[in-house]
């Protein structure tokens, strides 16, 4: 996203819209997320979990928030247009692997803890945690 501006502090809003175009575009691993995450989507969560508390509703709008986090959404937020937010989500989503990862940066806002939790879900979507070439999403890249 060379070039872009965007709002401070919105991290966690775009990287919910780079989700969002992954997940409706087929573009998440489904057999990493199957294998290793709890609380992806409904199949995932553990018992007792509330119908709809798993991230994939979140994003999709399906949760108590009932907001889909799509790319007009994001862009009111964080002032990117939507085509850059759809062309940087394909390109995260098309690329195996991808190095993911943080600077220091957004966890020194409010919530920042957000937009970190944010961003290392881009790797655990796109299947980028323990291969060579990926990360965990973490700054310092390691395992």
């Amino acid at each position: 996203m060379s070039g872009s501006r965007f709002v401070p502090g919105t991290d966690a809003a775009l990287v919910s819209a780079l989700a969002w175009v992954m997940i409706t575009e087929n573009m998440v691993d489904q057999p990493f997320l199957d294998k290793y995450c709890v609380g992806y989507d409904e199949k995932t969560l553990p018992a007792g979990a509330p119908a709809n508390g798993h991230y994939k509703a979140y994003i999709l709008g399906q949760g108590s928030d009932a907001t889909a986090k799509t790319p007009e959404w994001a862009s009111t937020i964080t002032g990117i247009p939507v085509e850059r937010i759809v062309k940087l989500a394909r390109e995260i989503g098309s690329a195996k692997p991808a190095y993911i990862s943080q600077g220091w940066g957004p966890q020194r806002h409010a919530n920042g803890e957000i937009a970190t939790r944010a961003i290392s879900m881009l790797s655990i979507l796109t299947g980028n945690v323990g291969i060579h070439g990926g990360n965990s999403g973490a700054r310092e890249g390691f395992l």
